[in-house]
């Protein structure tokens, strides 16, 4: 089962994704789904995402100008 997310991408990071999906032939989802997968590598710990959504005392520090943009705790954040 998928999940649908919309997300909102200044103009320039849009071209960005944009332009790198055309040179690697590749759908945006692909490369979003990629990057994910990516960060679970990263992490220290597997559940280190699962963490930070269910705890929001971790979740970090959002613009002031962006609060609005952003649910942080048991919600799926709005990106």
């Amino acid at each position: 089962m998928t999940t649908r997310i919309d997300i909102r991408l200044p103009e320039q990071e849009l071209e960005i994704l944009k332009t790198y999906c055309q040179e690697q032939n590749r759908t945006q989802t692909e490369v979003i789904r990629e990057f994910i997968r990516s960060l679970k590598k990263k992490s220290k710990t597997n559940d280190l995402a699962i963490t930070r959504v269910s705890n929001p005392s971790n979740c970090p520090p959002i613009p002031h100008h962006r609060q609005s943009e952003y649910r942080c705790g048991g919600s799926t954040p709005e990106i």
